[in-house]
Order: structure tokens, then sequence, then C-alpha cells
């Protein structure tokens, strides 16, 4: 199981795809009991991680995977991955190659999710840090009652 898209579709994920979830497992369950042998059991990511697991699977027997270029934004950002590194490496990369782009790739082939969205990443990336800011004080602070460090 992997990502094969940037989140461009977050609108559908966020507001279609729960009710369709619903839908498909109360049909699966109801198909599974009219054949009497159970059906196709539907299953969540982490259940099917789970599963794969208990069978003796291992992380180590996945195939590994990263998007189109990655390696080389990586190699040019270095041992030291600071938002500073990844913005001067990503410049880099496009200077010496025009066909180097971060911005994401569509299901039609033809977009890019960056340009559309343009005006909300911003005020994103500000809720993201902010609740990583929240997220990282509260754990620090749970530490620090219970002692531990």
């Amino acid at each position: 199981m992997s990502q094969i898209a940037d989140g461009e579709n977050d609108g559908v994920m966020m507001n279609e795809f729960p009710e369709s979830f619903r839908q498909a497992h109360r049909r699966l369950a109801s198909e599974g009991a009219a054949e009497g042998d159970g059906g196709t059991a539907a299953l969540n990511a982490t259940e099917s991680l789970n599963l794969l697991a208990a069978a003796g699977v291992t992380p180590d027997d996945f195939p590994r995977i990263q998007a189109v270029g990655q390696h080389r934004l990586w190699q040019q950002v270095g041992a030291t991955p600071t938002t500073e590194a990844v913005d001067a490496a990503i410049a880099e990369l496009q200077a010496s190659d025009p066909g180097f782009s971060v911005a994401g790739a569509s299901w039609t082939n033809d977009l890019r999710w960056v340009e559309g969205y343009a005006d909300v990443l911003k005020p994103m990336n500000a809720l993201s840090a902010s609740f990583h800011r929240r997220g990282a004080a509260e754990l620090e602070a749970l530490q620090a009652s219970s002692g531990a460090r």
C-alpha cells in the first residue's frame, strides 16, 4: 500500500470518502451475509498491515518507494534537513534542471495542485506548524510532569 498521488484530491477524501467508505462496508457486510460464507472482508490500512505483520511480513519485505526525484532532493539537502536547506536544495535543483519539480503530479497528468491551491497553502502551512508546535509543547509538558525525559 502506498500513496500514489500528492493529495490534490483532499476534498474528495474529506468530503466524499467517509460516506462512500461506510456504503462499501454496508454492501460488503450484506453481500457476505447473503452468500453465507462471509464474502469479502473489508479492512482498513492498519488492519491490513497488522495481518501482514502477523503473517511474518516485515517492513524489509516491502518494496522501497519514493516520489520521483525525491532522492535528488535528499542528496542535495545533505545531512542537515532543515526548512532552509530543503528550500535551497529545491532552488538549486530547479536552476540546474528546469524539469525538476516538487509541485506534484495529477491523475490528469497535466495539472499541478500547487497552482490550484496557492491561495490556501500558506494558511495550511501556518496551521500545520502551529499544530506541531502545540503538540510538541504538550508532549514536553507531559514528559516533565511524569518525570520522563
